[in-house]
């Protein structure tokens, strides 16, 4: 699992930090960062953490052959928070697409780094 993650670590964090000539262009790679989190959080709330709670009430009650039977998961109920999951899943692809795009235009045709003017002195003018 921590290797699947490294790479979106190293673009989130890492990217943005260095000193390099695609610097001033991170806006897809901001986007990215708020499709994938929302994305994400959409899908845990509105799917996962209610059919959890149903599935954990219904192991409790029946025990966990129910809970994981086709009788329970064909109810109609867990077919509209499946359902549900969509938007998450939706908005989590746009982020990936929004990741991809960004690195595949480093790739291409990277942008020239953005010339800043010499510091003034403190108390002096250059």
């Amino acid at each position: 699992m921590a290797c699947s993650a490294a790479p979106w670590l190293f673009g989130f964090f890492a990217l943005p930090t260095m000193d390099a000539p695609w610097s001033t262009g991170l806006h897809g790679l901001r986007a990215a960062f708020w499709l994938f989190n929302i994305g994400l959080s959409l899908m845990a709330l509105l799917t996962l953490l209610p059919l959890g709670v149903l599935q954990l009430t219904a192991a409790l009650e029946h025990g966990y052959w129910f809970a994981r039977s086709a009788e329970f998961m064909g109810r109609p109920i867990i077919h509209l928070l499946i359902w549900l999951r969509v938007p998450g899943d939706t908005l989590f692809a746009c982020g990936a697409l929004a990741f991809a795009w960004f690195v595949f235009r480093l790739w291409v045709a990277p942008r020239p780094a953005a010339v800043l003017p010499d510091a003034v002195p403190a108390g002096g003018t250059a």
